[in-house]
């Protein structure tokens, strides 16, 4: 898809990425990252790349339809028959649980997260995505939003760089569950265990890989981002 969007880009008098990210409402990296194959547009996204290319939206699928959960299928026919959801151009017109339908809500992008070393999330908002509400606990929804993945720390559980996080902040993070957590200034997504005194009381954490080939990390200090509800591909 990504080969597709650059060249459909290009066809369309887009010489830069920057030109045609200014006609969509998305950052240039964004742009960047799609052709590079590190992402894909959501679907109301990429449907405005067909408008504005002049291409039908099945060719930038090619063969071949992207692998789908049952409720993510269900998300894109459901926008594929919105004549126009909100617009996303202007963040600062839209909070975390505005939603273009009963059944979707739209949480913010702030960026990336390193399921194993790297950086921390840069909290500026990237983009919006449209989220199926069963994704999200009762009553939960202010309070979540969206991080990508890099890194292979993880993929035993499933998580795999590129993927989407749905995190929660506001969910409490017991032992055994997956967590975005960040330690002397470095954010991760780590399996956490929690170390317990003689009182019952939390003292230290162990952070904990679903990939043989990375060791535990046992902390003293660190902050919880929010707990993993989900990890979302090819949204």
């Amino acid at each position: 898809m990504g080969r597709r969007i650059q060249s459909a880009r290009i066809e369309a008098g887009f010489k830069t990425a920057d030109e045609f990210a200014e006609e969509l409402p998305v950052m240039v990296g964004t742009v960047r990252s799609w052709e590079q194959g590190r992402s894909k547009p959501r679907h109301e996204v990429l449907a405005q790349i067909a408008e504005l290319t002049g291409k039908p939206i099945s060719w930038f699928y090619g063969d071949e339809e992207p692998d789908m959960t049952d409720e993510i299928r269900r998300l894109r026919e459901r926008l594929e028959q919105m004549e126009k959801g909100p617009a996303v151009a202007d963040h600062s017109t839209l909070t975390p649980d505005l939603s273009i339908a009963e059944d979707f809500t739209l949480l913010p992008l702030l960026g990336t997260v390193t399921a194993g070393p790297g950086g921390i999330p840069d909290e500026n908002i990237e983009e919006y995505h449209y989220i199926p509400r069963t994704f999200i606990p009762d009553r939960h929804t202010n309070c979540c939003f969206l991080i990508r993945v890099t890194g292979e720390s993880m993929v035993d559980a499933g998580i795999q760089e590129g993927d989407l996080l749905l995190v929660c902040n506001s969910v409490e993070v017991e032992s055994g569950d997956v967590a975005v957590v960040e330690v002397d200034g470095e954010a991760m997504c780590k399996r956490v265990r929690w170390v317990r005194d003689e009182y019952g009381r939390n003292r230290r954490l162990i952070l904990l890989s679903d990939n043989p080939d990375f060791e535990p990390i046992e902390v003293d200090q660190v902050r919880v981002v929010g707990r993993v509800m989900k990890s979302i591909r090819d949204l």
